[in-house]
């Protein structure tokens, strides 16, 4: 999204208590192993929250989502930002903050990295939950940078380069979803099985103002 597309993306986040926090020290944490844990500060029922909100995070710093584990935030919102459950509307309020925080820390990993190299930074690429340096074909994993990309400073939302939300490898996939068994979509529900001799009643609505259908039993 370009910088004026940017800057028209007003979603109402910012007016909400506490507003938004853009901070990936305070959403991102990355192990040694590599491992990347990612917070998720809001909670709402349906609606899969808990996997998009970090996926966003994921796609903007080029973390491989197998090597992601999803931490769910307790109440703060004075660390976290807003935290309100009401009207499904999470997605659409931090779409832009989540990008600007996986942008903030694959930025950081970056620095780190062309530091180590002493090579501008301009010159190396976070790709796929390493950092390239295409010149030299030298690599290093998140794990092994995640020391050094946490002394750097914090970009300004103002200077963070997005990326093209065509190359977001996630975006239109259907992972599995943090947090959910296979109860919560029906599979171990007692009411969902047939039991002869159960039979089970349909009603239609009519599709005329004044017409008049029965229920029917199947």
């Amino acid at each position: 999204m370009s910088r004026p597309g940017l800057a028209a993306y007003q979603t109402g986040a910012d007016k909400m208590p506490h507003g938004t926090v853009v901070d990936p020290r305070v959403f991102v944490a990355i192990a040694p192993d590599g491992i990347v844990t990612i917070v998720a500060h809001r909670a709402e029922m349906g609606t899969g929250v808990r996997t998009s909100l970090p996926m966003i995070v994921a796609e903007e710093m080029e973390a491989d989502w197998s090597r992601v584990r999803v931490q769910q935030a307790h109440g703060d919102e004075v660390k976290f930002g807003n935290q309100d459950t009401d009207g499904s509307r999470s997605t659409r309020h931090y779409l832009m903050p989540m990008r600007q925080i996986g942008a903030s820390a694959r930025t950081m990993l970056e620095g780190a990295a062309a530091k180590r190299w002493g090579v501008p930074a301009t010159e190396v690429k976070a790709v796929n939950h390493e950092v390239v340096h295409s010149a030299s074909g030298r690599r290093i994993g998140f794990g092994d940078l995640a020391a050094d990309a946490a002394k750097e400073s914090v970009p300004s939302v103002e200077g963070l380069k997005l990326k093209d939300p065509k190359g977001f490898p996630l975006s239109g996939q259907r992972p599995d979803q943090h947090g959910r068994s296979p109860r919560h979509h029906g599979g171990h529900r007692a009411l969902r099985r047939r039991r002869p001799p159960a039979r089970h009643e349909i009603r239609r609505h009519c599709p005329a103002a004044g017409d008049r259908r029965q229920g029917r039993v199947v």
